[in-house]
């Protein structure tokens, strides 16, 4: 399998074979699945939408589109392979332009186009069925050499126990730290990742309200408010997050109070209140944690979200900016690393909501301004005691926490 290098990104274009890759935390030894590229995304990230002979790849069958991220396929020579006779009719009809996107209504999710192709489904790891919370020298565990896995029947029934059976001290200890948290209001906020994608909870509780739960909202990039409903189904990844979270506070910060006996009666009382809150939407299948990030960076500081808080071109603009910062080398040891520049303001910068000024991206500045500091001889000057005060006032920008490495501001090379 030729894997797909960043160089060759631009290679890919409508009509590319290419293999896609199963996820391995859900299969193993799957084989690729072959498709043909009908689509490419707009940034530089690579997705790519991916026709089989069952219909386009989709993440969920009621999705407008799905691009398939850059690391889950692999291009492929067309000399070396022997497409299948459907298949090559979908690849002529996208070279010759006759493939519409709009009018293909079919689609498919990868695993079911994967057991359609291949007869089967792919082959998913089994876990040994020994009874009691210890293998027997019979357990095939024990004779391949090997622990458990989260999918064996001896380790569904190690976890099974209650709290207080094993290490009571120990969890009186965590249950005492963590009952502050019913003396008032508070109110909990936390990106998850469930199934493979990235969301945001937001939680106000109050031992004092009646209710507990006085607002429970899910921002999901992927979910599209206004519907005829907005409450978070029960069977839902969000749903499962927030019964835990439930759990949680019943047994640990609730302990002794009625609270904890009308959550313990009821586990999916959380669930009374949620529902999905509108946010910004994301117009790819790989944008979901920098999405979840964003939505919780504009919670804390306190701006309501809405559809047009900030949009996919903030997202993937703020993508560029990290892939900038993370790769950027730096020339010689007089210039500071752009990596000590990652903070907050650099981060906000990228949003209008929480851009304080126009132009308040330190890192950019020092990266397209290094060039005008430099003599020509090939040495770095430094700012005049006159410059020097601007360079001040720029770096004030940057949080304090990364001033002490720079050692003096006026070789930072920032004009104004």
């Amino acid at each position: 399998m030729v894997r797909l290098r960043h160089e060759t990104l631009q290679h890919v274009t409508p009509g590319t074979v290419v293999s896609m890759k199963m996820d391995p935390r859900d299969v193993k030894r799957a084989r690729g699945l072959l498709g043909i590229v009908c689509d490419r995304s707009g940034n530089r990230a690579g997705g790519v939408q991916v026709a089989t002979e069952e219909g386009i790849v989709t993440a969920d069958l009621k999705k407008r589109e799905y691009f398939i991220p850059s690391d889950r396929y692999a291009v492929q020579k067309v000399q070396d392979l022997a497409l299948p006779d459907k298949l090559e009719v979908v690849r002529e009809e996208i070279m010759n332009g006759l493939f519409d996107l709009g009018k293909q209504k079919q689609k498919v999710s990868m695993k079911t186009a994967y057991r359609l192709v291949e007869g089967g489904p792919p082959i998913e790891r089994k876990g040994c069925g020994c009874k009691g919370k210890k293998c027997t020298h019979f357990c095939g565990c024990v004779k391949a050499k090997k622990k458990c896995s989260l999918q064996c029947s001896s380790h569904e029934q190690k976890n099974s126990g209650s709290l207080d059976q094993h290490e009571a001290m120990s969890v009186n200890s965590a249950r005492l730290q963590y009952q502050h948290y019913s003396r008032k209001r508070y109110e909990f906020i936390s990106p998850c990742c469930s199934h493979n994608h990235f969301f945001v909870v937001k939680v106000i509780f109050d031992i004092q309200d009646p209710s507990i739960f006085s607002e429970v909202c899910v921002y999901d990039s992927l979910h599209r408010t206004g519907r005829r409903t907005d409450a978070v189904n029960r069977h839902a990844p969000p749903a499962q997050y927030l019964c835990q979270l439930q759990l949680f506070l019943a047994q640990f910060c609730f302990v002794g109070l009625p609270q904890s006996e009308v959550l313990a009666k009821n586990p999916k009382y959380i669930l009374r209140n949620a529902v999905y809150a509108q946010c910004p939407v994301q117009e790819n299948g790989h944008d979901c944690a920098l999405f979840a990030y964003a939505s919780v960076l504009h919670i804390v500081h306190g701006h309501a979200l809405s559809a047009v808080t900030l949009t996919q071109q903030n997202i993937t603009q703020l993508r560029d900016g990290l892939n900038t910062v993370l790769t950027c080398n730096t020339p010689d040891v007089n210039t500071p690393d752009p990596k000590k520049f990652l903070s907050s303001t650099f981060l906000r910068s990228f949003f209008p909501c929480l851009s304080e000024k126009e132009n308040d991206n330190v890192f950019l500045k020092l990266l397209y301004k290094k060039s005008e500091n430099t003599s020509p001889e090939g040495k770095q000057s430094k700012l005049n005691p006159a410059e020097g005060k601007q360079a001040d006032e720029v770096l004030t920008e940057v949080d304090s926490a990364y001033r002490p490495v720079l050692d003096d501001p006026r070789t930072c090379y920032v004009r104004e």
